[in-house]
């Protein structure tokens, strides 16, 4: 029997699930109102939620994601709510650690697979027209093929993604020490997606004796550089990709209810872009002058963000959660897992798969202030209103770039080698696969298997073996479209 896998999921690839054990809970919420630019308010009376175990799909109680809270999320679909607060019950408090409403215990479920997004108890005329749930799958197909490698026992591990790395890195490290221990194996085999990748390399980079359990790294769309899409759910939330806001209506997941979930999670600051390699491209091909590139990830209208690190992670420590930003700043003083041209306390075989081609990526946020779109539309028309709706509101707009849909292709590369032979770029003329997509594809579970085997060497041509949308990053500037 060969080393055993290790696969590790992404951000909100883990279900979070109600401890069976805790007692039923009725959490009832205040009143509240959220303001929007448009100057349309949503206002909540009270309301009372129910976290009941038996209530649940029995062995499951999934908060996130289950049907529960799908049905909880579409019966406001198409009203002006705009959104509930079901999910209150992940927040944490300003430590990053106890949950607010600590009566009610969440715990780490399993890996996602699947989730069903219409059930008969949410959207009954559909559900009842296609005779079966709507389903969306995550790592279904992943799993499928993992499970079938001959000769290696796979191992999931779940996690807890909304905290902080550190406290992820020490529970993979368990992990890995148990499944070794079970198994009687030198080595194991890390395979992960997204977050699950920094994981992956923040574990190896903090010792030698941590990369002599490791006989190779295998990572799908991580964002070793840090991504702007974790400033984005900070300072105005994001629906998650299962959810869609236009004017008072919100279809699926509100931006708001993940903005407030956000700024206490350590994981919104720890994968903030992560050093000052991230604001100018660092190559230099010869003959060719270096050329920098202004890559200000937060751009604020009369207010100037230097081009470093610290001074944006200052920004986001006086608007946000000062204690997660100062544990995120020192924390990438010791472990530069964007900086691929350090290296490692020895040497690990990391692999790195991604796609690009998506310029709807995030790449940035633009705050600035203007009038409501009321006084906007008036001034257009020259429509007299009242003065009111030419109060100053602030507007936070996504800037966007190259990448995955999720993931912008810098995070992607952070700070690499040109030909680097570890790096494999899913780069179709037509077919630029999404950040959830790419694990469950085929020419991708091909090179993984090939990457597995060793029939990959570290030779730069030896990407024409697999298939020819994968390439390794050879042009000067990476081909971004910023």
């Amino acid at each position: 029997m060969r080393n055993p896998i290790i696969f590790i999921p992404g951000t909100s690839g883990t279900s979070l699930d109600l401890d069976p054990n805790t007692p039923a809970k009725d959490y009832i919420l205040a009143d509240d109102a959220h303001v929007f630019p448009d100057q349309n308010t949503i206002s909540h009376t009270s309301k009372q939620f129910n976290y009941h175990p038996a209530s649940f799909d029995p062995g499951r109680c999934r908060i996130w994601l289950g049907p529960e809270a799908v049905n909880t999320i579409l019966l406001d679909t198409l009203t002006n709510n705009r959104g509930n607060h079901y999910l209150d019950i992940l927040k944490f408090d300003e430590s990053g650690y106890q949950a607010q409403i600590p009566e009610v215990a969440v715990k780490v479920g399993t890996v996602l697979d699947v989730i069903d997004l219409v059930t008969t108890q949410s959207l009954p005329l559909l559900a009842g027209i296609l005779n079966q749930p709507l389903s969306k799958p995550i790592y279904s197909d992943l799993l499928t093929f993992l499970q079938g490698i001959p000769d290696r026992y796979l191992y999931l591990f779940p996690y807890d993604w909304r905290g902080n790395l550190p406290d992820q890195v020490a529970s993979l490290s368990a992990f890995i020490d148990d499944t070794l221990s079970s198994t009687h194996s030198q080595q194991v085999v890390l395979i992960a997606h997204s977050l699950g990748g920094l994981i992956c390399r923040a574990y190896y980079l903090s010792s030698a004796a941590n990369t002599a359990k490791i006989e190779k790294v295998i990572t799908l769309g991580s964002d070793f550089g840090g991504t702007p899409l974790a400033i984005k759910g900070l300072v105005m939330g994001d629906t998650w990709g299962i959810g869609y806001n236009i004017g008072p209506v919100s279809i699926g997941l509100s931006e708001w209810e993940t903005h407030d979930l956000a700024q206490n999670w350590g994981t919104s600051y720890f994968q903030a872009p992560n050093s000052d390699v991230w604001f100018f491209d660092q190559s230099q091909p010869t003959g060719i002058p270096f050329q920098s590139i202004d890559r200000s990830y937060i751009c604020v209208d009369g207010l100037t963000i230097p081009n470093t690190f610290l001074d944006n992670m200052a920004w986001i420590e006086q608007h946000h959660n000062s204690g997660l930003a100062a544990q995120t700043i020192n924390y990438f003083a010791d472990f530069p897992v964007g900086d691929f041209q350090v290296p490692p306390p020895a040497f690990v075989e990391h692999h790195r798969i991604f796609s690009k081609g998506n310029t709807s990526t995030v790449v940035g946020i633009h705050l600035h202030d203007g009038p409501s779109d009321a006084g906007n539309y008036c001034i257009q028309t020259n429509t007299p209103v009242d003065p009111s709706a030419f109060a100053l509101v602030t507007y936070c707009d996504p800037i966007t770039g190259d990448g995955d849909g999720t993931i912008s292709f810098h995070s992607h590369m952070a700070h690499s080698a040109q030909n680097d032979p570890h790096v494999y770029i899913y780069d179709s003329l037509f077919n630029h696969v999404s950040h959830f997509d790419l694990v469950n594809q085929t020419d991708v579970h091909t090179l993984i298997q090939a990457i597995l085997d060793g029939s990959i060497t570290n030779e730069p041509d030896a990407h024409a073996n697999i298939s020819n949308n994968f390439h390794a990053p050879t042009d000067p500037f990476f081909g971004e479209t910023f």
